[in-house]
């Protein structure tokens, strides 16, 4: 007996530990606060599957990439970004003299974005050119906006509203070049489209699914980036001409993915030799554009017509040719995951510099058609890599003058 009760003296804390004595009902906050403060039982995985399952829980956590943001004082937001563009090329390499023949690699662009906001309306922007092309520091683009909604109005360096192509990003596009016919022409040749010192302004609203937008500006007409439209207004050659130039475009966006657009581009030219004589006149540009996205295929093209002034002021007034532009691209696009993707791009060019019946006929080069294809594929959304094989084809009745020019253009696009 004394041997029994020993042993339920020394057993009791054991059995006390195990089987607690009964405690009072929880109240529901009681009972929510211990079960999140319970620990979560532990899930093994098989041993098979334990690498997989960590390199999923490792990608998982990772923290989303953010903007670089940098501090200053006077904006709520300053953002730092901007594009590096290196270019490889071999132009004109079937020609039959070596010295016609290019080989060579090119910086075609860093630029550095620069963004900074006030507030919810009010804030700068910058793009700065730090190299590229030949050209050293200079500014792409520069303003100020105030937007409020959909509305937008920019008082800077801003890009004239005019062919849906001109106004596409360099960081985007489908193509090594933005079009050696038909951009170029418009930009360098022209003038209608392209970055100008101006005054423009934006909106648009929906309308049952669909997307109107509008934009509008003026625009100083004697600026231009380096290597284009401004180096065309000599001062010897165009001293007294002044004017201001407008361009306006219309678009819509809706049923079933169709985008199409209506704008107008002038540049006006003032003769101001004397002071008894006045003489004023303005050329126009009119270009319209339709673009279709069915899955992952999107068509493209646009065409416009209007004066051809070939970058003189002193022709706006003495008389312009008339011009006709035009392209048509086909962009097949594949998604592989992860941000990988490729695109195959199809795309014909057209210009007719002078299409006054009779003029012109004995000119060289009186037209060109260019025949481009691309193959881009897409590491990461933004680290690309562009390759475009080109034709230049002549449109000319001189022997010896409608050779074709073969050319192969490669661009590493690094976007930031």
């Amino acid at each position: 007996m004394r041997l029994l009760l020993t042993s339920l003296v020394l057993a009791w804390p054991l059995i006390a530990e195990e089987v607690p004595a009964s405690a009072p009902a929880s109240t529901p906050e009681e009972t929510e606060e211990v079960v999140e403060s319970a620990p979560a039982p532990e899930i093994k995985a098989p041993p098979e599957a334990a690498p997989e399952a960590a390199e999923k829980t490792a990608e998982a956590s990772k923290p989303a990439p953010e903007p670089v943001t940098l501090q200053n004082s006077t904006f709520e937001k300053f953002t730092l970004g901007g594009s590096f563009q290196l270019r490889g090329y071999y132009h004109d390499f079937t020609a039959e003299s070596d010295l016609k023949k290019s080989l060579s690699f090119s910086l075609s662009k860093f630029r550095l974005d620069l963004a900074g906001a006030y507030n919810e309306h009010l804030g700068l922007l910058g793009q700065f050119q730090v190299e590229g092309n030949g050209k050293n520091f200079g500014v792409e683009a520069v303003y100020a906006y105030y937007k409020q909604g959909a509305f937008q109005l920019a008082a800077g360096k801003i890009k004239k509203a005019f062919s849906m192509e001109a106004l596409q990003s360099s960081t985007t596009l489908y193509t090594v070049d933005r079009g050696q016919l038909y951009s170029t022409f418009l930009h360098k040749t022209n003038g209608y489209a392209g970055y100008d010192l101006g005054v423009g302004l934006k909106g648009g609203f929906m309308d049952e699914g669909s997307e109107v937008t509008y934009e509008a500006g003026v625009f100083n007409g004697k600026q231009g980036d380096a290597g284009g439209y401004a180096n065309a207004q000599l001062e010897e050659k165009d001293k007294g001409f002044k004017a201001k130039d407008f361009a306006g475009r219309l678009g819509y966006k809706g049923l079933g993915g169709l985008e199409a657009e209506f704008a107008f581009s002038t540049k006006t030219a003032e003769n101001l030799a004397s002071a008894g004589n006045l003489d004023f006149a303005a050329d126009a540009a009119y270009e319209a554009g339709l673009a279709m996205q069915i899955g992952g295929l999107r068509a493209q093209g646009e065409v416009s017509w209007g004066s051809n002034h070939n970058g003189l002021d002193s022709l706006i007034v003495d008389g312009s040719s008339e011009y006709l532009a035009f392209y048509g691209m086909l962009v097949w696009r594949r998604e592989y995951g992860h941000g990988c993707a490729s695109e195959t791009v199809l795309k014909f060019e057209g210009l007719d510099p002078d299409m006054t019946i009779g003029a012109g006929g004995g000119a060289p080069n009186d037209g060109k058609f260019r025949y481009t294809v691309g193959a881009n594929y897409f590491f990461t959304p933004k680290v690309s890599l562009l390759l475009n094989y080109g034709i230049l084809q002549p449109v000319t009745k001189v022997v010896g003058e409608d050779k074709l020019t073969q050319d192969v253009d490669l661009l590493w696009r690094l976007n930031f």
